[in-house]
């Protein structure tokens, strides 16, 4: 029989052995902490010890003890599994001689904290990076560290929050970034590494130099390592228009369509590769009158393919040509009777140099050349690698003529865009997002200073390895010992998952799924398990994600056995303790169906109320307030006979006898009346009837039971009765005749128990000639006849029955007269 739900019972805790205190023969010498789900337990040998006993309990928790097999003698440490991360855990060594303990030791020790994980970083200057990081079970601070990608510098910060700040970092600086749980019983695993660069400083030695009445110079000194600058220009005369923006590679560009004697702010910021500017060094500029300079420019569009010359206007000139020259002397023109003309075709990758001809009644060539680049053409081969342990992808392809530098492009499956320029051929990718699909394009920005490009590569496609699987979580088949099913919510990316368990009574079990839940099979009773899972697409394999510690189904109680009570009411189980129990539940059941429990934290329990003289079936379940075990072995427990009921006397008084007769519930079994006198005195019968017949002492008071014996136990005493037995006769009975009179005075002892007396004379036929009664020891018997020779009797008289009359003494009385 099983009971399943939930049972509420009142228990009843008891010791049944007391063993000695710790000595310094078995001291647990080290208990450390090596994973978060386990804990190393050494100790030294105990000389002449049969074995040893570890107990492992979680304290002020309601989890049953780590099941821990008996360890050899000669053992000096054991690895124990499945404990819960941050757990404090009471630690219980005991040395066994034979079957009994001579030696304990318990020691208080912590398992490491579960892994916390970097989940949100961001550089905040070029010398300060924020995080965030996820909490940790068990954990009471957090070690951030942050190392230089490629230099020594590293830094060390405490928390006992889960977010910090890093400051006075080196500026557009890799670094390394991961973080550790902490308590007492050490440093828990590494996080993920996450790698962060700093912010770009903004460049020194910003100037404005002037160009025209509407177009100026602004050049800096370079920042190492930045490929790309942004100028933002603000109009002061324009309250509420924000800046017009212009990233740049050079250090110089020029700002056209400055209005005339106004006031701009112009600012100069450096951005990094991810296209993340930082902040500005501003200068203020003021501009002239109008005035007339030579100049030339060119407008160049990209995705036209088409060059716009601009010049200024020179005093007589009737009509301009304008001429670009390629690198290998191919040259291409346009003409105009204004300032501006447009050439359009214009080849991908190559350097041009404009020349403007003026022309009028002669021709005249500029006297400078002005070059420009068309952008580059687009790059090939592109081809990515992707690193399956930190997700970080490196996108690389072949070098293009004549560009500045690359712009790669990353875009997952949410559209969201991921920038990098470079001036290398390949880009690595550190911010990628977990279970992710990603597409790659790359193309080449010329180094003209305009927004032109080669135009993108094809897409290449790559995807990121699986994201950690959460909420792993382990339930037991409470049906089934050998099986328990592991589920988990199913990260991005994952095709297969793969669980592994380690337990105490066997080292190793594991499963295999395409779905999120596995059932582990062949699995030990009474097990607690530590239960790892790593989620693949293939390629990738997750770092092990430790889950929920599982209990398997306790094991059930062996040697179940009846104790000897002979109890009429209650009757007791023993057995012995299973792996994995918290508390026992024991059932005995009686021909009608009736049911009775008991329970138990030991190895034993009562059942109470029972009736007597009955036979029960009983058994006992182990339970872990999970899962119950299955039925142990059954047993049959008898209960005392019943007391036999209805218990009368019936009196002899002339045998000074009683017959004790009773009524039995159950057939069967040996009866004893026994009639306990008042001063010690006892008799008794015994028969397998309901009756039996004893000899009494004279002037005894008894207190009547009546009791059953089955042959294996007696029954309780029957309800008492109490009964009086016959006085004794009257001893030293003597007579004095009063011869005038023809009288007798008859004096005696008393008799214990008499209510009276009566003196009787009789002749030699035992008729009675005369008597007399008294509640002394005295009376007169008077009217005797004369000449006879007397028989004096004197009878005691008592509340049921009375002495006997026997003759005691003789009086002759007087001679007739004639």
């Amino acid at each position: 029989m099983h009971l399943r739900g939930t049972l509420c019972f009142f228990v009843t805790l008891f010791s049944l052995t007391q063993v000695k205190e710790a000595s310094a023969g078995c001291d647990i010498t080290s208990v450390t902490s090596p994973t978060a789900s386990s804990l190393i337990v050494k100790w030294s040998t105990f000389p002449g010890a049969t074995n040893y006993v570890l107990e492992v309990k979680a304290v002020n928790s309601s989890t049953a003890s780590v099941s821990i097999p008996p360890l050899a003698p000669s053992t000096v440490e054991k690895l124990v599994q499945g404990l819960r991360p941050g757990h404090i855990y009471q630690v219980t060594f005991k040395v066994f001689l034979l079957s009994y303990v001579t030696c304990i030791s318990s020691q208080m020790a912590q398992t490491l904290p579960a892994t916390s994980q970097i989940i949100f970083s961001k550089a905040i200057s070029s010398t300060s990076i924020r995080f965030d990081w996820s909490s940790a079970q068990g954990a009471d601070k957090y070690f951030l560290m942050v190392e230089g990608t490629f230099h020594s510098e590293t830094h060390n910060l405490t928390f006992t929050t889960l977010n910090g700040q890093v400051n006075n970092l080196r500026n557009n600086t890799a670094y390394n970034c991961y973080v550790y749980s902490s308590n007492a019983a050490g440093i828990g695993a590494k996080s993920l590494v996450k790698t962060i660069r700093t912010l770009v400083q903004p460049p020194d030695g910003v100037s404005v130099s002037e160009l025209t009445s509407s177009m100026a110079r602004v050049s800096w000194f370079s920042v190492p390592g930045v490929l790309l600058y942004q100028v933002s220009v603000t109009a002061s005369n324009k309250p509420g228009t924000g800046p017009v923006l212009r990233n740049v590679t050079s250090t110089a560009v020029n700002i056209s369509s400055l209005e005339p004697c106004s006031t701009y702010t112009i600012g100069v910021a450096s951005v990094n590769m991810f296209l993340e500017p930082g902040d500005p060094k501003n200068i203020s500029y003021t501009t002239a009158t109008i005035s007339t300079v030579s100049s030339i420019s060119v407008e160049y569009s990209c995705t036209t393919a088409m060059a716009s010359v601009s010049w200024v206007a020179v005093f007589g000139a009737m009509s301009y040509r304008a001429v670009i020259t390629d690198g290998q002397g191919q040259s291409l023109n346009c003409t105009s009777t204004g300032t501006a003309c447009q050439i359009p075709m214009l080849n991908c990758g190559e350097l041009y140099s404009v020349r403007i001809i003026a022309i009028a009644n002669c021709e005249s060539s500029s006297d400078g050349s002005y070059i420009f680049e068309t952008a580059p053409c687009p790059p090939k081969k592109p081809r990515l690698f992707r690193e399956c342990s930190s997700n970080v992808i490196v996108f690389s392809w072949n070098a293009t003529n004549s560009t500045a530098y690359y712009h790669a492009l990353a875009i997952d499956s949410g559209d969201h865009v991921t920038d990098c320029i470079t001036v290398d051929t390949s880009c690595y990718f550190t911010d990628t997002v977990c279970g992710e699909s990603y597409r790659f394009y790359v193309k080449s920005i010329y180094s003209g200073g305009l927004d032109c490009d080669s135009g993108n590569t094809e897409e290449v496609v790559v995807n990121t390895a699986p994201c950690l699987p959460q909420n792993v979580r382990t339930t037991t088949n409470c049906n089934n010992i050998g099986s328990a099913v592991t589920s988990w919510d199913g990260p991005e990316g994952a095709q297969t998952y793969t669980v592994e368990a380690r337990g105490n009574r066997r080292d190793f079990y594991n499963c295999t799924s395409q779905n999120t839940s596995c059932t582990l099979t062949g699995l030990e009773c009474g097990e607690s398990l530590s239960v790892w899972i790593v989620s693949t697409d293939g390629d990738c394999t997750t770092d092990p994600v430790l889950g929920e510690v599982a209990d398997t189904v306790p094991c059930i109680p062996q040697n179940v056995s009846a104790v000897e009570t002979c109890s009429s009411d209650t009757a007791s189980i023993t057995w012995l303790s299973s792996n994995g129990a918290i508390f026992y539940i024991g059932m005995a059941t009686h021909a009608d169906g009736t049911v009775h429990t008991c329970t138990a934290m030991m190895t034993e329990c009562s059942f109470q109320n029972l009736k007597c003289g009955e036979t029960y079936d009983a058994f006992v379940l182990a339970t872990n307030l999970q899962c119950n075990s299955s039925e142990s072995q059954h047993v049959l427990l008898q209960t005392a006979p019943c007391a036999p009921v209805s218990v009368e006397v019936s009196r002899d008084c002339a045998g000074n006898r009683a017959t004790v007769i009773w009524q039995s519930l159950q057939a069967g079994g040996l009866y004893t009346a026994v009639l306990q006198g008042e001063h010690g005195v006892t008799v008794n019968c015994s028969t397998s009837f309901n009756n039996c017949t004893v000899d009494l002492l004279c002037g005894v008071n008894y207190n009547v039971t009546v009791s059953k014996n089955d042959g294996h136990c007696r029954s309780q005493l029957s309800t008492p009765i109490q009964i009086q037995s016959a006085p004794c006769d009257p001893q030293n009975v003597t007579t004095v005749l009063q011869c005038d009179t023809n009288a007798a005075i008859v004096t005696w002892a008393a008799s214990a128990e008499a209510n009276g007396y009566t003196a009787i004379a009789t002749d030699g036929q035992q008729q009675r000639l005369a008597s007399c009664h008294t509640m002394g020891t005295s009376c007169q018997l008077t009217s005797l006849p004369c000449g006879m020779r007397l028989n004096v009797t004197v009878q005691a008289d008592g509340a049921s029955c009375n002495s006997s009359s026997q003759p005691k003494t003789a009086v002759v009385t007087g001679v007739c007269s004639c």
